[in-house]
C-alpha cells in the first residue's frame, strides 16, 4: 500500500536587520502635511479652504453709514440756517432789532406832543419790554438817524437830542424800571421842512453790544 512521503515542517526565513517577512503588515507612512491640508484616513489628503480677506465689507458699511450721517447733517443745518433766515427778515420788517445780545429788549414810542418846527419837541418815549439790569450810561451808545442827519442822545444836555429820565433813581444809569424821554435841545430834529411824519432810525449799544428794541419808528 502507498504511503505519502511525510511533511516537512517549512523552516522560517531567517532575518536580518532591516529585513521585514513577506506577507507581515506594512507600517503606513504618515503623509506629508502643509498648513491647509487633512490627512484622510483611506489614503489622500482633504485641503481645507480658509477665507480671508472678508472683513473688509463690515468696514466699507460702516464708512457709508457715516457718509449717510454726515449729508443728513449738512442737509438738516440748511433748512435750519433757511427757517432763521426767514423768521429774521419777518422780524426786521415788523421794526424790529435782532442782533441783539442778552441786555434785554426795548419798545419805542410815539410820544403825545406832536412835532413841530421847533427845537423842542418831545419826540418819543421808551421803555423796557425786558431787561436785564441796570446800564451804566458811561457805556450807552444811543443814537437816531432822520433822513441823512445823526444825533447823539444823552441824559444831559451836551447833544442836540437829550434823555430825560422819569421812575429811576441813579441819574448814571438806565434802570430797568424807568422810562425814557427822547427830546430836541435847541435843534429841529423832526418837522424842519413841515412834514407831517418824521421816520427815525435808532441804534442803540452797551458796550459795543447791540440792545435789541425798536429800531425804526414813524413819529407825526
Amino acid at each position: 500500500m502507498y504511503q505519502p512521503p511525510p511533511v516537512q515542517p517549512q523552516q522560517p526565513y531567517p532575518t536580518q536587520p532591516g529585513m521585514v517577512p513577506q506577507h507581515a503588515a506594512q507600517p503606513q507612512q504618515p503623509y506629508p502635511t502643509q498648513p491647509g491640508m487633512v490627512p484622510q484616513h483611506g489614503g489622500g489628503t482633504v485641503i481645507v479652504a480658509t477665507q480671508g480677506g472678508k472683513q473688509g465689507g463690515g468696514g466699507g458699511m460702516i464708512v457709508a453709514i457715516i457718509l449717510i450721517v454726515v449729508v443728513v447733517l449738512v442737509v438738516g443745518s440748511i433748512v435750519v440756517s433757511g427757517i432763521l433766515y426767514v423768521w429774521a427778515n419777518n422780524l426786521a420788517a415788523d421794526g424790529t432789532s435782532t442782533t441783539a445780545g442778552t441786555l434785554g429788549n426795548f419798545r419805542a414810542e410815539d410820544a403825545s406832543a406832536g412835532i413841530s418846527t421847533g427845537n423842542s419837541d418831545t419826540l418819543m418815549k421808551i421803555s423796557w419790554i425786558h431787561a436785564d439790569g441796570d446800564l451804566n450810561w458811561a457805556f450807552v451808545s444811543f443814537k437816531i438817524e432822520v433822513g441823512d442827519s445823526a444825533h447823539t442822545c444823552t441824559p444831559n444836555t451836551a447833544n442836540n437830542c437829550a434823555i430825560t429820565e422819569s421812575g429811576g433813581s441813579d441819574p448814571g444809569s438806565w434802570e430797568t424800571d424807568e422810562i425814557l424821554y427822547l427830546k430836541e435841545n435847541n435843534a429841529d430834529i423832526c418837522g424842519a421842512g413841515g412834514e407831517v411824519t418824521c421816520v427815525v432810525a435808532i441804534y442803540v449799544s452797551y458796550e459795543g453790544k447791540v440792545i435789541a428794541g425798536t429800531d425804526r419808528i414813524a413819529l407825526s
